[in-house]
């Protein structure tokens, strides 16, 4: 972006780069206060509960740590979500067969009905976010958004005690 776009005003000096890390800030924040409201009568109450129930959704079951892991999340924030969740009988744990040492967990039936109760909301809140753009915007700006996120799932997954200079490519 260049000069004033709908009363954003670009600086030259920070650069894109700045620029679209500043953006995405703000989107975040945007949405959560959508997802907030969405959620305002449910048994779900926060964005990191909806996705965590989202992903048991689609699968059996999962350990803790796998599903602490596709949520990008560190394993205290993570596990409190999980207990949060069990508190409200919206998932229940398990021991794992194969392992031991770990646990799994699953969505409840109550955890389903909730969830189904709330998607259109959140259908709702993606309408929003996306706001203005075209079909041909919302395409571009999924596959830019997924590029950013398998290079920095490796990152999360991968190097995640790296210093940032060694994170520049």
């Amino acid at each position: 972006l260049r000069g004033d776009y709908e009363g954003y005003k670009y600086e030259e000096k920070n650069g894109p780069a700045t620029d679209i890390s500043i953006l995405i800030v703000l989107m975040f924040r945007y949405a959560k206060g959508y997802i907030k409201k969405a959620l305002r009568d449910s048994a779900i109450k926060t964005a990191d509960e909806f996705s965590f129930l989202m992903t048991l959704m689609t699968y059996d079951s999962l350990s803790k740590s796998e599903l602490i892991q596709k949520q990008v999340m560190e394993k205290t924030s993570g596990t409190e979500i999980i207990n949060r969740l069990l508190k409200f009988g919206l998932v229940e744990q398990f021991d794992d067969l194969e392992d031991k040492r770990s646990v799994r967990i699953k969505i409840t039936p109550s955890g389903r009905v909730e969830l189904l109760k709330i998607l259109p909301h959140m259908q709702t809140v993606s309408q929003i976010v996306t706001g203005n753009l075209s079909d041909a915007e919302k395409s571009m700006l999924a596959y830019t958004l997924r590029k950013l996120e398998i290079f920095h799932n490796d990152i999360f997954l991968n190097k995640k005690d790296s210093d940032l200079k060694d994170l520049i490519q």
